[in-house]
C-alpha cells in the first residue's frame, strides 16, 4: 500500500495530466487550421456560386442567339427574295413595286437590330466565357490550398489525438493506483474549484487562493503524514 507522500505525488501527477488533456483538447476543438479550412471552404462556394450564375446566363445567351442567329438568316432570305421579285421583272406596278421595297426595308430593319443585338451578346458571351475561366482558375487555387493544408491538418491533429490517448492510459494507470477515497475527495473538490485541486505550497502559501497558511498547516503538509488541505479554500496541499 503506498504511502500518503506517495500517493500525493500520483495525484499531483493525475492533475498535471489532466491539465495536458484538457489544453490538448482545446488545441484539438480550436485548432487554428480548422477555421482557415472552412474559410478555403466558404471561398470556394462562393467562387462556385459565382461561376453558377455565370454559366446559367451563358447558356441563356448561347440559346438567343442562336434564335436571333436564326432569324437573321430567315429576314436575309426574305430580302433575297424581294429582290429577285424586284428586279427579276416580275412586278408590273409602281404601287406593288414601292409595297415590296417597303418590305424589304422593313426586313433590313430589323436584320440591322438583330445584327446589333447579336453583336452584343457575343459580347457579353465573350467576357463571360473569360470570367467564367478566371474564377475556375481561382477554384483551382483554392482546391490545391485546401488540399494540402488538410492533409498537414489532419497531420497535426492525429498527433494531438496520440497524445491525448497516450495520456488517457496514464491517467487511467494512475486512476487504478491512487485510493479510491483519495481520487474521490479530489473530483468533489474539482466540482467547486477551479485548478489546481492540489496546488503545491511556496513559501508557505497555498499554490490555490495564494494565501498564506497557518505554520501548523504547513507543517504537516512538509511531514506528509496525512492529507492535508488548505485552511481557507479546502484545496489538497501538497508538499513542493
Amino acid at each position: 500500500m503506498a504511502s500518503v507522500k506517495e500517493e500525493l505525488i500520483l495525484l499531483y501527477e493525475y492533475q498535471t495530466l489532466e491539465k495536458q488533456s484538457k489544453i490538448l483538447e482545446a488545441s484539438l476543438n480550436n485548432h487554428m487550421a480548422l477555421k482557415e479550412l472552412g474559410k478555403l471552404k466558404r471561398e470556394m462556394s462562393e467562387e462556385k456560386s459565382f461561376i453558377d450564375s455565370k454559366r446559367e446566363r451563358f447558356l441563356f445567351l448561347d440559346k438567343e442567339l442562336k434564335k436571333v442567329e436564326k432569324k437573321i438568316n430567315e429576314f436575309t432570305d426574305e430580302i433575297r427574295q424581294f429582290e429577285e421579285r424586284i428586279y427579276g421583272g416580275e412586278v408590273t406596278t409602281i404601287k406593288e413595286l414601292n409595297a415590296l421595297k417597303d418590305k424589304q426595308e422593313l426586313l433590313q430593319d430589323r436584320t440591322k437590330k438583330s445584327e446589333e443585338s447579336a453583336i452584343e451578346m457575343m459580347e457579353e458571351i465573350e467576357i463571360l466565357s473569360k470570367e467564367i475561366e478566371k474564377s475556375q482558375e481561382i477554384i483551382d487555387t483554392i482546391k490545391k490550398e485546401y488540399s494540402e493544408k488538410r492533409l498537414k491538418t489532419c497531420q497535426e491533429l492525429g498527433k494531438i489525438k496520440e497524445e491525448l490517448e497516450s495520456i488517457e492510459v496514464r491517467k487511467t494507470k494512475l486512476e487504478n493506483t491512487i485510493s479510491p477515497e483519495l481520487l474521490n475527495i479530489y473530483k468533489r473538490i474539482k466540482k467547486n474549484k477551479p485548478n489546481p485541486v492540489a496546488p503545491v505550497i511556496e513559501n508557505s502559501t497555498c499554490g490555490g487562493c495564494m494565501t498564506e497558511l497557518s505554520i501548523m498547516i504547513a507543517d504537516e503538509v512538509m511531514r506528509s503524514e496525512k492529507i492535508v488541505y488548505c485552511e481557507h479554500c479546502g484545496r489538497i496541499l501538497v508538499k513542493q
